[in-house]
C-alpha cells in the first residue's frame, strides 16, 4: 500500500511538468518489470538510456538480482564495455544463482583487457559445467586447449567439448567434431565427426553446416558429396558465418569464376574474416587464377589476417619479414593452436640453444595433432635431462600418427 501511495503522490507532482516515462512508471510499480524494460532501453540505445542504467544500478544496489544481471550484461557485452564493473555486478547475481549469471561472469573474466582473470573464469566454468551448464563445459574446453590460465591440456579439452556437445551446446559440437576429424586429443573418428557436425547443423548452427560441408568434400568418414558440400558451405556463408566464405570463394575460383570468387573474399575480409583475408593474400602473393602479383598487399593482408586470429596467415607473414622477425610470427601462430607454428618456433629456439623451451614447443605441436612435433619431442626428451617414459610416449604418438621414422625409437624404448 505504501508503494502505491508514493506513486500517486509522484504523479500529482509531475502532472504539471509532463507525464513520467513508461520506464519511470514501470520502476515505480515493479522491480522485475523495471529491470526488463531498462535492459531493453539500453540495448536499443534509446533516448532514456542513461535513466535506464541508473535504474539498473539502483536495483543492483538494493541487491535485486535481475538488476545486477542486466547491468552486468550491458557493461560486459555492450557497446562501451566496462568488464571489471560488469564482473562485480554479475557476481552479485551469481551469488544467488540467478539465471546464467555465473556463466556470464566467467565470460567477462575470460575476455581480453580490463578485468581479465583466467583463473577465476576457469573455476566458475568448472563449477557450472559440473552443474550441467553445457556452455560452461565448452568454454572451459577452449581455455584448456589454449592454456589460458594454466597448462595446455588438449585431451581434457576434447572431453569438455564432448560434454558440452552432449549437453546441447552446438559450439561444443563443432569443436568436438574438429578434434574427432583430426584425431587431436582424442582417437581420430571421421565418421563420428560427420555425425557431430550434422547434429550441430540440424540444430541451426551454421558452423556445423560449414564443417560438415568441408568433410563432405573428401572421403573421410564416408563417401564424398561435392554438390551437398558446396550447398552447405554456401548456406553458412550466406547466413553470416564468415569462416565459410573462404571455401565458397574457392569453389568459385576453381570453376574459373574469378571475379565472383574474389568479390566473396573481399566482402568477407572487409567484415573481418581472417580466413578470407588470408586467401586473398595467397592469391595476390602467388598470382593465382590470373590475378596480378602484389607482394606488398599480400604482406598487409597476412598481417591483418593474423591479427584476426588466422594462424596460417601468421606463418605466411614469415615469408615477408627479415629472419630476425620470423619467430614473433611463429609464436603468434603457435598461440593460435597451429601446430606448424609451434614446430617452426621450436626449431628456431632449438637452433638458438634453448633445448628446454624447444621440447616444450614440440610437445605443444604434438598436442595440436602434429606427428612431427611428437617425434621431435621424443628426441629431445631422450636428451639431458632425460625422461625416457615421456620420450616413449611421444614416439608412440608419432608412430600412431603416421610418422614411420619414430616407430623404431618407440620399439627400442619399449623393450
Amino acid at each position: 500500500m505504501r508503494r502505491g501511495a508514493l506513486v500517486v503522490a509522484a504523479l500529482v507532482v509531475l502532472g504539471c511538468s509532463g507525464w513520467p516515462s513508461d520506464l519511470t512508471q514501470a520502476c515505480w510499480l515493479d522491480d522485475d518489470q523495471c529491470a526488463s524494460m531498462a535492459a531493453k532501453e539500453v540495448a536499443a540505445d534509446g533516448p532514456l538510456r542513461d535513466e535506464a542504467m541508473e535504474q539498473l544500478d539502483r536495483l543492483c544496489m538494493q541487491d535485486h538480482p535481475a538488476g545486477c544481471y542486466e547491468a552486468g550484461m550491458v557493461r560486459g557485452f555492450g557497446k562501451t564495455p566496462s568488464r571489471a564493473r560488469a564482473a562485480v555486478d554479475l557476481h552479485k547475481a551469481c551469488e544467488v544463482s540467478y539465471g546464467e549469471a555465473c556463466f556470464q561472469e566467467a565470460r567477462v573474466l575470460d575476455g581480453s583487457g580490463e578485468g581479465q582473470d583466467y583463473g577465476r573464469a576457469a573455476a566458475i566454468y568448472a563449477t557450472e559445467c559440473d552443474k550441467g551448464s553445457a556452455g560452461s563445459c565448452t568454454n572451459l574446453g577452449y581455455m584448456v586447449e589454449r592454456g589460458h590460465g594454466g597448462a595446455v591440456d588438449v585431451p581434457k579439452a576434447a572431453t569438455l567439448y564432448g560434454k558440452g556437445c552432449d549437453g546441447g551446446d552446438q559450439v561444443g559440437c563443432v569443436n568436438f567434431g574438429l578434434m574427432l576429424a583430426k584425431g587431436t586429443g582424442i582417437e581420430q573418428d571421421a565418421a563420428r565427426a560427420r555425425q557431430v557436425f550434422g547434429k550441430a547443423c540440424d540444430a541451426g548452427h551454421l558452423g556445423g553446416c560449414f564443417q560438415l560441408g568441408r568433410v563432405l568434400r573428401g572421403d573421410q568418414g564416408g563417401p564424398p558429396d561435392e554438390v551437398r558440400a558446396e550447398a552447405l558451405v554456401k548456406k553458412a556463408c550466406d547466413g553470416g558465418y564468415l569462416d565459410a566464405c573462404d571455401l565458397v570463394a574457392l569453389f568459385l575460383l576453381n570453376r574459373g569464376e574469378v571475379q565472383e570468387g574474389m568479390a566473396v573474399l573481399t566482402k568477407a575480409c572487409d567484415a573481418d574474416d581472417g580466413a578470407s583475408c588470408n586467401r586473398i593474400g595467397v592469391v595476390v602473393d602467388n598470382g593465382q587464377f590470373g590475378v596480378p602479383v602484389d607482394k606488398a598487399r599480400a604482406k598487409a593482408l597476412f598481417q591483418r589476417s593474423c591479427a584476426l586470429g588466422e594462424g596460417r596467415a601468421c606463418m605466411n607473414v614469415t615469408f615477408h619479414v627479415p629472419p630476425e622477425e620470423e619467430s614473433t610470427w611463429m609464436e603468434r601462430a603457435c598461440d593460435l593452436a597451429l601446430a606448424d607454428g609451434c614446430n617452426d618456433w621450436a626449431k628456431a629456439v632449438e637452433t638458438a640453444g634453448d633445448q628446454a623451451k624447444a621440447r616444450s614447443l614440440y610437445a605443444r605441436a604434438c598436442d595440436y595433432g602434429s606427428a612431427l612435433g611428437c617425434h621431435n619431442a621424443g628426441i629431445l626428451f631422450e636428451r639431458e635431462p632425460a625422461d625416457p617414459p615421456a620420450a616413449l610416449g611421444y614416439y608412440e604418438r608419432a608412430c600412431a600418427g603416421g610418422r614411420e621414422a619414430a616407430c623404431p625409437s618407440a620399439l627400442r624404448l619399449s623393450r
